[in-house]
């Protein structure tokens, strides 16, 4: 991301506006009231559980008995026992409804409140089941449906453009794709000049399946890059993107550097937007609550 960017990305009152929805977001109000936010560096990360709906009473006080913190972003260990408390380690189970939350904090970093979704699937093999699949389809679909979300629909190249139904869900619960932004992946997978590379190139110009937010490219670590630094990584993304039919896009649709500012402010604009919506609503609520306790 350009330089000249950043502090405007980083502006204080950027911070603040979604700082109150974050603050909002972590004292449960999202149970009941819909909070803007995007549906998919080393500093300190803050770790919870927040439980599924259908948990039981029992169930929820040992799932918000995990907090650990963790100075780095290796999380393996901190996934491993959140699996363990989910029920999920040892198990057939390997999806459940609880979120693992995961906060992190640096001066540096946009401000982004992510929600990343498991991906749809429909063939069942070992570890997925055909029940699983319908559990991620209503939880994906649930999420979707929350109309002062951004969705971020991500494709990745190492499949048919037209085979992935990630697409077609979010047309219909976004028809006039206004708050969609897509986000194509592995673009280095496809053959150049090829019908395969063609077809994910016209999604990305905004053409075909159209989006308010129009379309994102990034180019994934490969296997032969798997123990490359960040620098590194972003450094093979820079060299992809300068030549081929990928010069035809924009440099702002380019690249992990622009997303984040994109993302950032897609945010902050839906939380703009949304915001004395979503405070009528709290208070709306707030206003049934103490009505229900005095009767």
């Amino acid at each position: 991301m350009a330089q000249s960017v950043r502090p405007r990305l980083q502006s204080e009152d950027r911070r603040e506006i979604i700082d109150i929805i974050d603050s909002l977001r972590s004292q449960g109000i999202s149970r009941y009231v819909d909070l803007p936010q995007i549906i998919v560096s080393f500093q300190e990360v803050k770790i919870s559980i927040i439980a599924g709906s259908d948990r039981t009473d029992g169930e929820r006080e040992k799932l918000s008995a995990l907090n650990p913190r963790t100075d780095g972003l290796d999380l393996s260990k901190v996934i491993d026992d959140a699996t363990e408390v989910m029920g999920l380690a040892g198990t057939d189970k390997v999806f459940c409804t609880d979120i693992l939350h995961v906060e992190i904090s640096s001066p540096k970093q946009p401000h982004l409140t992510l929600v990343d979704l498991p991906g749809l699937f429909l063939a069942s093999n070992k570890d997925q089941s055909v029940e699983d699949a319908k559990l991620i389809e209503s939880l994906v679909l649930s999420y979707m449906s929350q109309p002062r979300s951004i969705v971020l629909v991500v494709l990745s190249a190492k499949s048919e453009f037209v085979l992935q139904r990630v697409t077609q869900r979010a047309r219909e619960k976004d028809p006039n794709g206004s708050c969609t932004l897509g986000l194509i992946t592995n673009p280095d997978t496809l053959d150049q000049g090829s019908e395969s590379e063609k077809a994910y190139v016209e999604p990305a110009q905004n053409k075909d399946v159209e989006f308010r937010l129009r379309w994102h490219v990034l180019r994934n670590r490969d296997f032969s890059m798997r123990n490359a630094t960040i620098a590194e990584r972003d450094e093979a993304e820079r060299e992809f993107f300068s030549k081929g039919v990928w010069t035809s896009l924009s440099p702002s649709h380019l690249g992990v550097g622009a997303l984040r500012g994109r993302l950032s402010e897609a945010l902050h604009d839906r939380i703009v937007v949304h915001l004395s919506r979503v405070l009528n609503d709290i208070q709306s609520r707030t206003m049934d609550c103490k009505s229900a306790l005095e009767r």
